[in-house]
Protein backbone atom coordinates (compact mmCIF):
# COMPACT_ATOMS: atom_id res chain seq x y z
CA UNK A 1 0.00 0.00 0.00
CA UNK A 2 0.89 3.48 -0.72
CA UNK A 3 1.81 6.55 1.84
CA UNK A 4 -1.07 8.68 2.64
CA UNK A 5 -0.61 12.36 3.86
CA UNK A 6 -2.85 14.19 5.80
CA UNK A 7 -3.81 18.02 5.99
CA UNK A 8 -6.57 19.86 7.54
CA UNK A 9 -7.89 23.53 7.43
CA UNK A 10 -10.91 25.94 6.62
CA UNK A 11 -13.24 25.10 3.50
CA UNK A 12 -11.78 28.34 2.38
CA UNK A 13 -8.39 26.98 2.20
CA UNK A 14 -9.25 23.48 0.54
CA UNK A 15 -11.10 25.88 -2.49
CA UNK A 16 -7.91 27.77 -2.73
CA UNK A 17 -5.72 25.09 -3.59
CA UNK A 18 -4.60 25.02 -7.31
CA UNK A 19 -3.46 21.20 -6.96
CA UNK A 20 -4.84 18.59 -4.68
CA UNK A 21 -2.65 15.73 -4.13
CA UNK A 22 -4.93 12.59 -4.94
CA UNK A 23 -2.79 10.94 -1.73
CA UNK A 24 -3.55 13.20 0.84
CA UNK A 25 -6.68 13.56 2.96
CA UNK A 26 -8.03 17.01 3.68
CA UNK A 27 -9.67 17.55 7.09
CA UNK A 28 -12.51 20.53 6.09
CA UNK A 29 -12.51 21.89 9.96
CA UNK A 30 -15.60 24.64 9.33
CA UNK A 31 -17.72 22.38 7.38
CA UNK A 32 -16.98 18.66 8.76
CA UNK A 33 -15.96 17.25 5.52
CA UNK A 34 -13.10 15.16 4.17
CA UNK A 35 -12.04 15.18 0.44
CA UNK A 36 -9.28 12.25 -1.07
CA UNK A 37 -7.50 14.79 -3.37
CA UNK A 38 -10.65 16.38 -5.04
CA UNK A 39 -13.16 13.45 -4.16
CA UNK A 40 -15.72 14.62 -1.53
CA UNK A 41 -15.78 11.17 0.69
CA UNK A 42 -18.25 12.03 2.70
CA UNK A 43 -21.74 13.97 3.18
CA UNK A 44 -22.63 16.79 1.43
CA UNK A 45 -26.21 17.12 3.61
CA UNK A 46 -25.71 18.94 7.08
CA UNK A 47 -28.72 18.28 9.25
CA UNK A 48 -28.47 21.03 11.81
CA UNK A 49 -31.15 21.22 15.36
CA UNK A 50 -31.55 24.07 17.39
CA UNK A 51 -34.28 24.78 19.73
CA UNK A 52 -36.10 23.02 22.32
CA UNK A 53 -39.15 21.20 22.36
CA UNK A 54 -41.73 21.52 19.86
CA UNK A 55 -40.19 25.00 18.81
CA UNK A 56 -37.13 22.71 17.24
CA UNK A 57 -35.64 23.68 14.13
CA UNK A 58 -34.41 21.30 11.86
CA UNK A 59 -31.80 22.56 9.23
CA UNK A 60 -30.84 20.48 5.99
CA UNK A 61 -28.23 22.34 4.34
CA UNK A 62 -25.64 21.85 1.41
CA UNK A 63 -22.19 21.67 2.61
CA UNK A 64 -19.85 21.19 -0.23
CA UNK A 65 -20.60 24.66 -1.62
CA UNK A 66 -19.14 27.72 -1.55
CA UNK A 67 -21.79 29.30 0.02
CA UNK A 68 -24.10 26.73 1.95
CA UNK A 69 -27.98 26.93 0.92
CA UNK A 70 -30.23 25.84 3.76
CA UNK A 71 -32.59 23.68 1.90
CA UNK A 72 -35.63 23.29 3.85
CA UNK A 73 -36.02 24.64 7.55
CA UNK A 74 -38.95 22.60 9.23
CA UNK A 75 -40.15 22.76 12.94
CA UNK A 76 -41.56 20.07 14.59
CA UNK A 77 -44.71 21.61 14.69
CA UNK A 78 -44.63 21.86 10.98
CA UNK A 79 -43.72 18.00 10.23
CA UNK A 80 -46.34 17.10 13.03
CA UNK A 81 -49.07 19.40 10.53
CA UNK A 82 -47.61 17.44 7.55
CA UNK A 83 -48.42 14.29 8.97
CA UNK A 84 -51.86 14.93 10.03
CA UNK A 85 -52.28 16.06 6.84
CA UNK A 86 -51.39 12.70 5.02
CA UNK A 87 -53.10 10.79 8.18
CA UNK A 88 -56.72 12.38 6.82
CA UNK A 89 -56.19 12.07 2.94
CA UNK A 90 -54.60 8.19 3.17
CA UNK A 91 -56.23 7.21 6.76
CA UNK A 92 -54.73 6.17 9.65
CA UNK A 93 -53.18 3.25 9.64
CA UNK A 94 -54.01 1.08 12.67
CA UNK A 95 -52.64 -2.80 13.86
CA UNK A 96 -54.83 -5.65 14.87
CA UNK A 97 -54.23 -8.81 16.01
CA UNK A 98 -53.40 -11.78 13.72
CA UNK A 99 -56.63 -13.22 12.44
CA UNK A 100 -58.79 -11.26 13.76
CA UNK A 101 -61.55 -9.04 12.05
CA UNK A 102 -61.80 -6.51 14.31
CA UNK A 103 -61.08 -2.38 14.81
CA UNK A 104 -58.93 -2.02 11.80
CA UNK A 105 -61.19 -3.84 8.79
CA UNK A 106 -62.06 -1.58 6.00
CA UNK A 107 -65.62 -0.30 5.32
CA UNK A 108 -67.22 2.17 3.81
CA UNK A 109 -66.14 4.73 6.66
CA UNK A 110 -62.87 3.31 7.59
CA UNK A 111 -59.79 2.85 5.90
CA UNK A 112 -58.43 -0.42 7.55
CA UNK A 113 -57.45 -3.82 6.76
CA UNK A 114 -58.52 -6.09 4.01
CA UNK A 115 -59.07 -10.13 4.53
CA UNK A 116 -58.55 -11.78 1.01
CA UNK A 117 -60.91 -14.59 0.48
CA UNK A 118 -61.62 -17.62 -1.77
CA UNK A 119 -65.32 -17.67 -1.80
CA UNK A 120 -66.85 -16.17 -4.71
CA UNK A 121 -70.13 -15.83 -2.76
CA UNK A 122 -71.90 -12.18 -3.60
CA UNK A 123 -73.96 -12.13 -0.92
CA UNK A 124 -71.69 -10.87 2.01
CA UNK A 125 -73.40 -9.16 4.47
CA UNK A 126 -72.30 -5.76 5.57
CA UNK A 127 -70.55 -6.86 8.79
CA UNK A 128 -68.14 -8.80 6.10
CA UNK A 129 -66.93 -5.16 5.03
CA UNK A 130 -63.00 -5.45 5.14
CA UNK A 131 -63.34 -9.13 2.86
CA UNK A 132 -61.81 -9.13 -0.74
CA UNK A 133 -61.64 -11.78 -3.44
CA UNK A 134 -58.57 -13.63 -4.24
CA UNK A 135 -57.12 -14.37 -7.45
CA UNK A 136 -58.50 -17.97 -7.00
CA UNK A 137 -62.11 -16.50 -6.54
CA UNK A 138 -62.18 -14.32 -8.98
CA UNK A 139 -61.01 -17.12 -11.73
CA UNK A 140 -63.60 -19.54 -9.88
CA UNK A 141 -66.66 -16.81 -10.36
CA UNK A 142 -65.11 -16.34 -14.01
CA UNK A 143 -65.36 -20.42 -15.08
CA UNK A 144 -68.79 -20.26 -13.27
CA UNK A 145 -70.15 -17.15 -15.65
CA UNK A 146 -68.61 -19.50 -19.12
CA UNK A 147 -70.53 -22.85 -17.54
CA UNK A 148 -73.43 -20.89 -17.32
CA UNK A 149 -73.08 -18.74 -20.57
CA UNK A 150 -72.03 -22.28 -22.29
CA UNK A 151 -75.65 -23.78 -20.86
CA UNK A 152 -77.52 -21.39 -22.18
CA UNK A 153 -75.73 -20.46 -25.68
CA UNK A 154 -75.58 -24.26 -26.86
CA UNK A 155 -71.85 -23.96 -25.48
CA UNK A 156 -70.80 -20.60 -27.12
CA UNK A 157 -69.01 -18.77 -24.42
CA UNK A 158 -66.47 -16.14 -24.27
CA UNK A 159 -65.83 -13.32 -26.96
CA UNK A 160 -67.21 -13.37 -30.64
CA UNK A 161 -64.71 -13.13 -33.32
CA UNK A 162 -65.47 -12.16 -36.87
CA UNK A 163 -63.51 -13.87 -39.30
CA UNK A 164 -64.70 -12.13 -42.35
CA UNK A 165 -67.09 -12.81 -45.05
CA UNK A 166 -68.73 -15.93 -46.96
CA UNK A 167 -70.43 -16.72 -50.01
CA UNK A 168 -70.48 -19.35 -52.99
CA UNK A 169 -72.62 -19.95 -55.99
CA UNK A 170 -72.78 -22.28 -59.55
CA UNK A 171 -70.48 -21.72 -61.80
CA UNK A 172 -72.10 -18.89 -64.57
CA UNK A 173 -73.49 -20.75 -67.67
CA UNK A 174 -73.67 -18.84 -70.67
CA UNK A 175 -77.25 -20.68 -71.53
CA UNK A 176 -79.18 -19.89 -68.54
CA UNK A 177 -81.41 -17.25 -67.67
CA UNK A 178 -80.61 -15.16 -64.73
CA UNK A 179 -82.91 -12.52 -62.48
CA UNK A 180 -81.51 -9.43 -60.54
CA UNK A 181 -80.12 -10.42 -57.60
CA UNK A 182 -79.36 -13.65 -58.22
CA UNK A 183 -75.66 -15.12 -58.05
CA UNK A 184 -72.67 -17.10 -59.72
CA UNK A 185 -69.24 -17.26 -60.08
CA UNK A 186 -66.70 -16.80 -62.77
CA UNK A 187 -64.39 -17.55 -64.08
CA UNK A 188 -64.54 -21.40 -63.48
CA UNK A 189 -61.19 -22.83 -61.36
CA UNK A 190 -59.38 -21.59 -57.99
CA UNK A 191 -59.38 -17.87 -59.40
CA UNK A 192 -63.12 -18.01 -59.30
CA UNK A 193 -65.09 -14.57 -58.46
CA UNK A 194 -68.39 -14.39 -56.86
CA UNK A 195 -70.83 -11.91 -58.83
CA UNK A 196 -74.53 -10.46 -58.59
CA UNK A 197 -76.64 -10.18 -61.24
CA UNK A 198 -77.73 -6.55 -61.64
CA UNK A 199 -78.95 -6.79 -65.12
CA UNK A 200 -81.17 -9.69 -65.92
CA UNK A 201 -80.52 -12.48 -68.51
CA UNK A 202 -83.06 -13.76 -70.60
CA UNK A 203 -83.78 -17.84 -71.14
CA UNK A 204 -81.10 -17.60 -74.06
CA UNK A 205 -78.58 -16.72 -71.70
CA UNK A 206 -75.66 -15.31 -73.30
CA UNK A 207 -71.98 -15.02 -72.88
CA UNK A 208 -70.41 -13.47 -70.00
CA UNK A 209 -70.75 -10.00 -69.99
CA UNK A 210 -69.16 -8.18 -66.90
CA UNK A 211 -71.30 -5.10 -66.91
CA UNK A 212 -74.20 -7.09 -66.31
CA UNK A 213 -73.15 -8.28 -62.87
CA UNK A 214 -70.77 -6.92 -59.74
CA UNK A 215 -68.65 -8.18 -57.87
CA UNK A 216 -69.56 -9.33 -54.55
CA UNK A 217 -66.13 -9.77 -51.78
CA UNK A 218 -66.06 -12.92 -49.76
CA UNK A 219 -63.18 -14.60 -47.69
CA UNK A 220 -64.05 -17.76 -47.56
CA UNK A 221 -66.55 -20.00 -49.87
CA UNK A 222 -68.12 -22.41 -47.12
CA UNK A 223 -67.12 -22.71 -43.40
CA UNK A 224 -63.55 -23.62 -42.76
CA UNK A 225 -62.33 -27.36 -41.62
CA UNK A 226 -61.22 -26.62 -39.03
CA UNK A 227 -62.94 -23.88 -36.66
CA UNK A 228 -63.13 -22.90 -33.14
CA UNK A 229 -66.24 -21.49 -31.31
CA UNK A 230 -67.34 -17.89 -31.19
CA UNK A 231 -66.18 -17.71 -35.16
CA UNK A 232 -68.80 -15.88 -36.71
CA UNK A 233 -69.06 -14.93 -40.69
CA UNK A 234 -71.19 -12.89 -42.43
CA UNK A 235 -73.34 -14.39 -45.35
CA UNK A 236 -72.74 -12.34 -48.63
CA UNK A 237 -74.80 -14.82 -51.20
CA UNK A 238 -78.10 -16.66 -51.23
CA UNK A 239 -77.43 -20.62 -50.22
CA UNK A 240 -76.96 -23.22 -48.37
CA UNK A 241 -73.99 -23.28 -45.76
CA UNK A 242 -73.43 -25.45 -42.80
CA UNK A 243 -76.73 -27.32 -43.85
CA UNK A 244 -78.77 -23.70 -43.12
CA UNK A 245 -80.44 -21.73 -45.80
CA UNK A 246 -78.73 -18.47 -45.54
CA UNK A 247 -79.48 -14.68 -47.06
CA UNK A 248 -77.17 -11.84 -47.70
CA UNK A 249 -77.15 -10.47 -43.89
CA UNK A 250 -76.96 -13.33 -42.12
CA UNK A 251 -74.34 -14.54 -39.52
CA UNK A 252 -72.99 -17.94 -39.59
CA UNK A 253 -71.62 -18.95 -35.80
CA UNK A 254 -69.25 -21.84 -34.59
CA UNK A 255 -70.71 -23.30 -31.63
CA UNK A 256 -68.04 -25.57 -31.11
CA UNK A 257 -64.74 -26.17 -32.17
CA UNK A 258 -63.86 -28.86 -34.36
CA UNK A 259 -61.07 -30.33 -37.32
CA UNK A 260 -63.97 -31.47 -39.66
CA UNK A 261 -66.48 -30.30 -41.56
CA UNK A 262 -70.19 -30.86 -39.13
CA UNK A 263 -72.82 -28.87 -39.41
CA UNK A 264 -74.16 -29.23 -36.00
CA UNK A 265 -70.73 -27.31 -34.94
CA UNK A 266 -73.02 -24.04 -36.68
CA UNK A 267 -75.92 -22.39 -36.00
CA UNK A 268 -77.31 -19.27 -37.92
CA UNK A 269 -78.88 -15.93 -36.89
CA UNK A 270 -80.56 -14.72 -39.45
CA UNK A 271 -80.69 -10.89 -40.50
CA UNK A 272 -84.51 -10.75 -42.34
CA UNK A 273 -85.72 -12.38 -45.35
CA UNK A 274 -85.38 -9.90 -48.15
CA UNK A 275 -88.56 -8.35 -49.34
CA UNK A 276 -90.52 -9.68 -45.98
CA UNK A 277 -92.82 -7.22 -44.13
CA UNK A 278 -90.65 -6.04 -41.21
CA UNK A 279 -92.99 -4.98 -38.90
CA UNK A 280 -96.76 -5.17 -37.97
CA UNK A 281 -97.44 -1.34 -39.66
CA UNK A 282 -96.20 -2.38 -42.76
CA UNK A 283 -98.73 -5.35 -42.84
CA UNK A 284 -102.06 -4.99 -43.04
CA UNK A 285 -104.61 -7.26 -41.48
CA UNK A 286 -105.70 -10.37 -43.28
CA UNK A 287 -102.56 -10.03 -45.52
CA UNK A 288 -101.18 -12.67 -47.46
CA UNK A 289 -97.35 -13.02 -47.79
CA UNK A 290 -96.29 -14.80 -50.91
CA UNK A 291 -93.45 -16.18 -53.09
CA UNK A 292 -91.61 -13.17 -55.62
CA UNK A 293 -88.84 -14.78 -57.65
CA UNK A 294 -86.25 -17.59 -57.68
CA UNK A 295 -83.99 -15.61 -54.88
CA UNK A 296 -86.57 -16.32 -51.97
CA UNK A 297 -87.89 -13.29 -51.96
CA UNK A 298 -91.58 -12.91 -50.92
CA UNK A 299 -94.05 -10.20 -50.90
CA UNK A 300 -97.40 -9.30 -49.91
CA UNK A 301 -101.18 -9.51 -51.06
CA UNK A 302 -103.41 -6.90 -49.87
CA UNK A 303 -106.47 -8.28 -47.99
CA UNK A 304 -109.63 -9.24 -51.14
CA UNK A 305 -112.75 -7.78 -50.89
CA UNK A 306 -115.59 -9.80 -49.37
CA UNK A 307 -117.13 -12.94 -51.42
CA UNK A 308 -113.74 -12.64 -53.88
CA UNK A 309 -111.28 -15.73 -53.73
CA UNK A 310 -107.48 -15.83 -54.81
CA UNK A 311 -107.14 -17.29 -57.97
CA UNK A 312 -104.21 -17.84 -60.20
CA UNK A 313 -103.74 -15.72 -63.50
CA UNK A 314 -101.64 -14.67 -66.07
CA UNK A 315 -100.25 -12.15 -63.84
CA UNK A 316 -99.88 -14.05 -60.61
CA UNK A 317 -101.87 -14.61 -58.10
CA UNK A 318 -104.70 -11.88 -57.56
CA UNK A 319 -108.33 -11.60 -55.83
CA UNK A 320 -111.48 -11.90 -58.01
CA UNK A 321 -114.66 -11.91 -57.71
CA UNK A 322 -116.44 -15.12 -57.20
CA UNK A 323 -119.29 -15.77 -59.59
CA UNK A 324 -121.62 -18.84 -61.10
CA UNK A 325 -119.85 -18.00 -64.29
CA UNK A 326 -116.53 -18.38 -63.70
CA UNK A 327 -117.40 -22.22 -62.28
CA UNK A 328 -119.34 -22.77 -65.47
CA UNK A 329 -122.54 -22.09 -63.69
CA UNK A 330 -125.37 -19.93 -64.27
CA UNK A 331 -128.79 -18.90 -66.18
CA UNK A 332 -129.33 -16.72 -68.98
CA UNK A 333 -131.45 -16.25 -71.96
CA UNK A 334 -130.91 -16.74 -75.60
CA UNK A 335 -132.99 -14.53 -78.51
CA UNK A 336 -131.18 -16.63 -81.22
CA UNK A 337 -133.68 -16.63 -84.13
CA UNK A 338 -135.69 -20.51 -83.80
CA UNK A 339 -134.86 -21.64 -87.32
CA UNK A 340 -130.74 -21.11 -86.41
CA UNK A 341 -129.27 -23.58 -85.31
CA UNK A 342 -125.91 -21.53 -83.56
CA UNK A 343 -127.25 -20.21 -80.58
CA UNK A 344 -125.55 -18.21 -78.37
CA UNK A 345 -126.01 -16.72 -74.95
CA UNK A 346 -123.76 -13.55 -73.50
CA UNK A 347 -122.65 -14.64 -70.17
CA UNK A 348 -119.89 -12.20 -69.35
CA UNK A 349 -116.93 -14.45 -67.72
CA UNK A 350 -118.52 -17.78 -68.33
CA UNK A 351 -115.67 -20.96 -67.92
CA UNK A 352 -116.75 -23.64 -70.17
CA UNK A 353 -116.53 -26.17 -67.06
CA UNK A 354 -117.19 -30.02 -67.63
CA UNK A 355 -119.66 -30.90 -64.66
CA UNK A 356 -120.92 -27.17 -64.69
CA UNK A 357 -125.14 -27.10 -64.92
CA UNK A 358 -126.72 -24.30 -66.57
CA UNK A 359 -130.45 -23.60 -67.60
CA UNK A 360 -131.11 -21.58 -70.83
CA UNK A 361 -134.35 -19.98 -71.28
CA UNK A 362 -134.79 -19.81 -75.34
CA UNK A 363 -136.81 -16.86 -75.51
CA UNK A 364 -137.50 -18.06 -79.49
CA UNK A 365 -137.30 -21.58 -79.19
CA UNK A 366 -135.54 -24.29 -81.55
CA UNK A 367 -137.40 -25.28 -84.40
CA UNK A 368 -134.03 -26.88 -86.62
CA UNK A 369 -132.33 -30.22 -85.59
CA UNK A 370 -128.92 -30.47 -84.27
CA UNK A 371 -128.74 -27.00 -82.29
CA UNK A 372 -125.58 -25.82 -80.68
CA UNK A 373 -125.51 -23.82 -77.65
CA UNK A 374 -122.30 -20.69 -77.30
CA UNK A 375 -122.29 -19.35 -73.99
CA UNK A 376 -120.01 -16.40 -73.83
CA UNK A 377 -118.10 -17.52 -76.97
CA UNK A 378 -116.60 -20.65 -75.36
CA UNK A 379 -117.72 -22.95 -78.47
CA UNK A 380 -120.57 -24.21 -80.32
CA UNK A 381 -121.46 -27.14 -77.93
CA UNK A 382 -123.82 -29.32 -79.31
CA UNK A 383 -127.26 -30.16 -77.44
CA UNK A 384 -128.10 -33.61 -76.33
CA UNK A 385 -131.61 -35.05 -75.86
CA UNK A 386 -132.69 -38.76 -74.86
CA UNK A 387 -129.39 -39.98 -75.91
CA UNK A 388 -129.53 -38.32 -79.45
CA UNK A 389 -128.92 -34.81 -81.11
CA UNK A 390 -132.01 -32.70 -80.40
CA UNK A 391 -134.42 -32.57 -82.34
CA UNK A 392 -136.60 -29.73 -84.10
CA UNK A 393 -139.64 -28.38 -82.01
CA UNK A 394 -138.88 -29.87 -79.22
CA UNK A 395 -138.10 -26.72 -77.31
CA UNK A 396 -140.60 -24.84 -77.84
CA UNK A 397 -140.65 -20.77 -77.70
CA UNK A 398 -140.00 -19.62 -74.09
CA UNK A 399 -139.37 -22.43 -72.68
CA UNK A 400 -135.91 -23.22 -70.40
CA UNK A 401 -133.82 -25.83 -70.67
CA UNK A 402 -131.50 -27.56 -68.18
CA UNK A 403 -128.64 -29.19 -68.68
CA UNK A 404 -124.99 -30.22 -67.90
CA UNK A 405 -121.60 -30.21 -69.57
CA UNK A 406 -120.09 -33.19 -70.16
CA UNK A 407 -117.72 -34.84 -72.61
CA UNK A 408 -118.29 -37.38 -75.10
CA UNK A 409 -115.19 -39.13 -76.45
CA UNK A 410 -113.12 -35.42 -75.35
CA UNK A 411 -115.38 -33.46 -77.20
CA UNK A 412 -118.17 -31.28 -74.69
CA UNK A 413 -121.94 -31.52 -74.96
CA UNK A 414 -124.39 -29.87 -73.64
CA UNK A 415 -126.96 -32.96 -71.92
CA UNK A 416 -130.25 -31.92 -71.39
CA UNK A 417 -131.75 -32.85 -68.24
CA UNK A 418 -134.85 -31.30 -68.67
CA UNK A 419 -137.42 -29.00 -70.31
CA UNK A 420 -139.39 -26.61 -68.49
CA UNK A 421 -142.75 -27.23 -70.69
CA UNK A 422 -145.12 -24.32 -71.21
CA UNK A 423 -148.83 -25.75 -69.65
CA UNK A 424 -151.04 -25.50 -72.58
CA UNK A 425 -153.91 -22.89 -72.34
CA UNK A 426 -157.01 -21.89 -74.65
CA UNK A 427 -155.95 -20.21 -77.72
CA UNK A 428 -153.00 -20.49 -80.06
CA UNK A 429 -154.97 -24.10 -81.98
CA UNK A 430 -155.86 -25.25 -78.09
CA UNK A 431 -159.10 -25.65 -76.79
CA UNK A 432 -159.93 -27.37 -73.69
CA UNK A 433 -163.63 -28.89 -74.21
CA UNK A 434 -164.03 -30.29 -70.61
CA UNK A 435 -161.91 -31.95 -68.08
CA UNK A 436 -159.39 -34.34 -69.66
CA UNK A 437 -159.85 -33.68 -73.17
CA UNK A 438 -158.16 -31.15 -75.18
CA UNK A 439 -158.67 -30.04 -78.25
CA UNK A 440 -155.29 -29.05 -80.72
CA UNK A 441 -155.51 -27.84 -84.18
CA UNK A 442 -152.82 -29.64 -86.55
CA UNK A 443 -150.29 -27.54 -88.01
CA UNK A 444 -150.21 -28.63 -91.59
CA UNK A 445 -154.20 -29.29 -91.68
CA UNK A 446 -155.72 -26.52 -89.35
CA UNK A 447 -159.09 -27.20 -90.78
CA UNK A 448 -158.91 -31.04 -89.21
CA UNK A 449 -159.40 -31.17 -85.74
CA UNK A 450 -159.23 -33.67 -83.31
CA UNK A 451 -159.65 -34.17 -80.15
CA UNK A 452 -158.28 -37.50 -77.03
CA UNK A 453 -159.08 -38.08 -74.25
CA UNK A 454 -156.21 -37.73 -71.59
CA UNK A 455 -155.76 -40.71 -69.16
CA UNK A 456 -154.78 -40.60 -65.93
CA UNK A 457 -150.96 -40.64 -65.76
CA UNK A 458 -150.52 -40.13 -69.90
CA UNK A 459 -148.56 -37.00 -71.67
CA UNK A 460 -149.63 -36.75 -75.34
CA UNK A 461 -147.73 -34.66 -77.98
CA UNK A 462 -149.79 -34.01 -81.29
CA UNK A 463 -147.25 -34.70 -84.10
CA UNK A 464 -148.52 -31.71 -86.64
CA UNK A 465 -148.59 -33.88 -90.38
CA UNK A 466 -151.02 -33.92 -93.06
CA UNK A 467 -153.14 -36.50 -91.03
CA UNK A 468 -153.39 -35.46 -86.70
CA UNK A 469 -152.09 -38.32 -84.90
CA UNK A 470 -151.26 -38.66 -81.13
CA UNK A 471 -148.02 -40.46 -79.75
CA UNK A 472 -147.53 -40.80 -76.06
CA UNK A 473 -144.30 -39.58 -74.93
CA UNK A 474 -144.77 -40.70 -71.27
Amino acid sequence: MGRLRVKYGTFAQFTALTNKNADTLYFITDRGLVYKGSTLMTSKILISISGAGGDQVITITDNSTSSPTAYSVYSASAINAILTTLNTAIGTHRQVATGTNADGKATNSNYGHVELNDAIDSDLAASNGGTAATPKAVKSALQEAKDYTDTQMGNLSGAMIFKGTMGDAAAYNSSSAYDVGAYCTYPSGATAKLYCCITAIGPSGEAWNASHWDEVYRDVKTPPTTHSVGWVYEIVATGIYAGKSCEPGDRLICLKDGTSANDDDWTVSQANINGAVTSQDNLEEDALVLGAGNNRRVKKLAPGTTSYWLQQTEDGPAWVQLKQNSLGQGFFYSSTAAATAAKTVAAPGFVLTEGGIIAVRFNNGINVASATLNVNSTGAVPLYYRGQALLANVVRTGETVTCVCAKNNNNYIWWILGIDKNIPTAGNGISISETNVISVDADAAPTQNSTKPVTSGGTYQAIANATLNWETIS
